[in-house]
């Protein structure tokens, strides 16, 4: 009986940390940015980087929301749940992705910082990658 009440007793011990730690936030990135590495004689166009934009963010699901030149606003719904709103700003020579909204994600505001869900900082780096990666092609 003592055995089963110790394990019992880590078990809920277990489940109050994961709990903690999922609901934990982080300051947010913002914005998140990267120079264009582009080697040999090639020239970038902005309709160049305008498409490869368009193509990591849709492997990735998210859409486009609003468009102008040098910008494009995108939005991601993860698993039904969570949102999050995007700008990213381009030009030929690098990629700037902006924090606009978001939704179920715990963002808030302390001491003038902004804090989010650690996951939010996690995708747009992702989809910042995987433009870069995309431009670089």
């Amino acid at each position: 009986m003592k055995f089963m009440l110790s394990v019992l007793l880590l078990v809920v011990s277990m489940l109050m940390s994961f709990e903690g730690h999922a609901r934990a936030t982080v300051p947010i990135q913002s914005p998140q940015q990267a120079d264009f590495a582009i080697g040999g004689d090639k020239v970038l166009s902005l309709e160049t980087v305008r498409s490869s934009i368009g193509v990591a963010a849709s492997n990735r699901d998210w859409q486009v929301v609003t468009e102008a030149p040098g910008k494009v606003q995108l939005r991601n719904v993860v698993r039904n749940k969570h949102v999050l709103v995007v700008n990213v700003l381009y030009n030929t020579k690098g990629v700037r992705i902006e924090y606009v909204s978001s939704e179920n994600l715990k963002y808030e505001m302390h001491d003038g910082t902004a804090f989010i869900h650690p996951k939010y900082n996690e995708w747009v780096g992702l989809l910042l990658k995987d433009i870069v990666a995309k431009v670089g092609s």
